[in-house]
């Protein structure tokens, strides 16, 4: 009993450590112009276009997956659904084109969501987790004079940001993993001494 406790603990540790050396999520981030309480402010009949840029704080190539998932009557991707992120790149951009309708009315709001997913490179015999994340703001329908007319320059639109997120999301996930193998070690050994 000795010896299978040993080598089932020996086994989890390998596990572990896979685990943890592997490549878990890359630190693709995006800078967002506008949020929940900026929303974008357009007028009946206004056609624009906005951008979002994509971030790659890693050492490594990055691709992102981009899906328009709320707001598809006002809105589309103009720019592709697939993205080559190269390493510190920062000139990315997620291009989306609003239309709000000749009847709506000031005062109309739209909920506008699309979703990024991140993948690393395909390499063989590592584990792969695509992490996605969601960028959702408002478009307020309002008067001609009270339309936005300039984006806020990146870098300083939100006090947190979904590249802050999708960092603690990389913090957490080895953690969360370790402290699980320790649960299962913990639970195997004491479910062997109490065979004894």
């Amino acid at each position: 009993m000795d010896n299978n406790l040993k080598l089932k603990t020996i086994l989890t540790i390998a596990f572990a450590f896979f685990l943890v050396s592997a490549p878990t999520v890359l630190a693709l981030g995006i800078s967002a112009p506008y949020w929940k309480e900026n929303p974008l402010k357009m007028y009946p009949g206004q056609v624009k276009e906005i951008s979002f840029t994509l971030v790659n704080g890693e050492k490594e190539d990055a691709w992102a997956f981009v899906a328009l998932s709320e707001g598809k009557e006002i809105s589309e991707i103009i720019s592709g659904t697939e993205y080559f992120v190269p390493p510190s790149s920062t000139d990315k951009k997620i291009i989306l084109r609003i239309s709000i309708p000749e009847n709506a009315k000031a005062g109309n709001s739209y909920d506008l969501k699309f979703s990024i997913k991140s993948s690393p490179p395909k390499e063989t015999g590592t584990v792969q987790l695509n992490i996605g994340y969601n960028v959702n703001f408002p478009v307020s329908v309002v008067d001609a004079s009270e339309a936005t007319v300039e984006v806020k320059s990146p870098g300083t639109e939100t006090p947190g940001t979904e590249k802050a997120q999708l960092s603690k999301i990389i913090i957490l996930l080895p953690l969360a993993i370790i402290v699980l193998i320790i649960f299962i070690i913990l639970y195997i050994s004491r479910r062997t001494k109490k065979q004894v």
